[in-house]
């Protein structure tokens, strides 16, 4: 095949699987075969195969098909019975209208979905998402949802009866409508592969786009689409669905699933009632019935999903991981200014505004956080709760009224070619705004700064015309003539500084570019501030490694422990959400024939447990085969 063939093979795939016009977009190699054989007779399944294989869309979200025997439900006509489930996408709530979940049916029959997005799991919620769909002319017989309070209440039935709707739950509470999450697994990749290749974290916009290409996309059990499956060949829908076991049911016992292997999906969520100390990073699900292998099994970790959303504890680590250190004095125009110069943690003094800042340098003591709260005397919580809404946390040195409303950069530059250059870009956007009132005589005229002298307190001459200065988002005050002393000593008789010795880390704790992202996640100052860097007391951490109950120790650097798979933090993120899927499994010998219960722990390579804020939940597919 010739250079030109391959380009014009390529261009037909890029169309098919990116664009949701097309029934074979953010799917399967198959379906995407399918698809592309009517463009293409000559295009083969592994040159589809090998084309997806080099897509992040698709290898990022891949997910393995697993087998599940099944209790058959029969059903013989279209809207007999439909499934219901929430599909929970708080994750990017912000991005879409503030929509937590959406609301997930499916007919059984004839496989056709409908979604409706939510706000919450209340009971009118539900009601107005299902009166919309049940407003587009299909009604079902019956109902099935699992036994969660936003379907299995009062209001919800009585709708229902007044609907001439049969509803009813599952008969275990551990049991979920096995259609509809399949459902969810379906569209949850196609969203999370539409999000990353439009680069948007927006898709509300295309959600039924989304699922109309799902309704006019092949189905494997019914052998047809979902929108063509009509009364009039709903028969010849039955008796495909009919064969082998694809009918929707209930899991059956392990061991009757297959002799040599099976699945098991394990939730951090799950269990709760009988673990109720479950945790995101250590939690046990109870196996029901419990398993009881014959010979000798061997486990491998499958596939993960965690929030990628971590907690710092403040409370013992905020002098390592944070560094904020205070000083006080009092600043009054030509005047040496005594300033840490973040990174270096040293002492610089400047002599005015626009002086020689570089005139001397000071090892800053390593007990100066007690000394300066002493010299204060008052706490050092105290001090950053009254000016915290109104730090600017960057690299700059800089000072902060007391009354918290005033910020001064000392290190501007002095030179004639730099003046303009200091004042537009280096101190350009570090905040959104600044909370306080200002007022100011008339804009700054950048021009006329560029032509002052260069000489020591050239800047501060451009500044003597203006009381209150809004320079690009950064507030500064300057004195008026005659003014100075008296007002300086007024608004500006203490000074705080706070020194970050991390630069990386400040931007990792979400401290740039505005003081907005410190007030919103800590409250001034509860225990715990969630950021989206898995930080700890003196390294970052980019692994985590999963530990199970039911393996044999093994060799694990220079130690044994039952670790079943180091997950790198940073493969398969996306908005909050990490997602890992090994296509290469590693096995490890089950330790024992008898399970009623599976523990996971996700720890650090220090052996603490990861420290997942709490959001979201974990998931962890493991998969058993027995030895040959």
């Amino acid at each position: 095949m010739s250079d030109t063939q391959l380009d014009q093979r390529e261009e037909l795939l890029k169309r098919l699987h990116y664009d949701l016009d097309s029934h074979g977009s953010f799917g399967g190699a198959k379906r995407l075969y399918r698809v592309a054989k009517e463009h293409d007779p000559s295009i083969e399944y592994n040159d589809v195969k090998q084309w997806l294989m080099k897509q992040e869309t698709y290898t990022n979200f891949r997910v393995r098909r697993k087998n599940f025997q099944r209790l058959a439900v029969l059903v013989d006509r279209i809207d007999e019975q439909w499934q219901a489930d929430l599909m929970d996408m708080s994750y990017w709530s912000g991005q879409n209208d503030g929509v937590n979940h959406l609301l997930v049916v499916i007919d059984i029959l004839s496989r056709f979905a409908w979604i409706q997005p939510c706000r919450d799991k209340a009971a009118p919620t539900i009601i107005n998402a299902f009166s919309e769909i049940f407003s587009s002319g299909r009604k079902p017989e019956k109902l099935q949802t699992d036994q969660g309070r936003e379907f299995n209440n009062n209001r919800f039935k009585f709708f229902c009866t007044s609907q001439g709707v049969h509803y009813f739950t599952t008969t275990d509470a551990s049991i979920k409508c096995a259609l509809a999450e399949r459902l969810i697994r379906t569209l949850r990749s196609r969203i999370y592969r539409f999000i990353y290749h439009k680069h948007t974290h927006r898709y509300i916009d295309d959600l039924q786009n989304i699922v109309n290409n799902y309704n006019n996309s092949y189905h494997r059990t019914i052998k047809t689409t979902p929108n063509s499956v009509t009364q009039d060949n709903q028969q010849y829908i039955v008796g495909k669905a009919g064969q082998g076991n694809s009918i929707v049911g209930y899991p059956i016992s392990l061991l009757q699933m297959t002799a040599i292997n099976f699945t098991i999906d394990l939730v951090s969520n799950g269990s709760t009632d009988i673990f109720p100390e479950n945790t995101l990073s250590k939690f046990q699900n109870q196996i029901d019935p419990a398993l009881e292998l014959d010979g000798d099994w061997e486990v491998a970790l499958t596939e993960i999903y965690f929030p990628i959303k971590f907690a710092i504890d403040i409370s013992e680590k905020m002098q390592v991981n944070f560094n904020i250190l205070y000083t006080a004095f009092t600043f009054y125009p030509n005047i040496d200014l005594r300033v840490i110069y973040p990174p270096e943690q040293k002492w610089r003094k400047y002599d005015t505004l626009g002086g020689d800042y570089e005139s001397s340098v000071d090892i800053f003591p390593d007990d100066s956080v007690n000394a300066i709260i002493d010299k204060l005397n008052t706490s050092m919580m105290a001090n950053l709760k009254s000016i915290a809404p109104t730090l600017v946390f960057d690299s700059y040195p800089k000072f902060v009224c007391e009354n918290g409303k005033t910020i001064f950069y000392p290190g501007l530059l002095t030179t004639k070619k730099d003046k303009a250059t200091a004042l537009n870009v280096r101190l350009n956007g570090p905040v959104d705004e600044i909370k306080a009132k200002y007022k100011k005589d008339h804009d700054i005229d950048l021009e006329e700064i560029g032509k002052l002298p260069t000489e020591a307190g050239g800047v501060n001459k451009a500044f003597k015309h203006y009381k209150n200065i809004f320079i690009d988002g950064m507030h500064t005050y300057s004195a008026a003539d005659g003014e100075e002393t008296e007002k300086y000593k007024e608004i500006a008789s203490t000074v705080f500084v706070p020194q970050f010795s991390d630069g990386k880390l400040m931007e990792y704790l979400g401290f740039s570019p505005s003081a907005d992202a410190l007030i919103d996640n800590i409250d001034h100052f509860k225990q715990e501030v969630v950021v989206t860097t898995p930080l700890y007391h003196k390294n970052n951490v980019n692994l985590m490694y999963v530990y199970t109950d039911i393996i044999r120790d093994h060799a694990v650097g220079g130690t044994k422990a039952p670790v079943l798979r180091a997950v790198p933090l940073t493969t398969g993120i996306y908005q909050g959400i990490g997602y890992c899927t090994f296509e290469h499994r590693i096995y490890y010998p089950v330790r024992k024939n008898h399970i009623e219960n599976i523990a996971i722990f996700c720890l650090d390579d220090t052996g603490e447990q990861i420290k997942f804020a709490n959001i979201g939940r974990v998931f962890v597919s493991l998969d058993f085969r027995k030895k040959n």
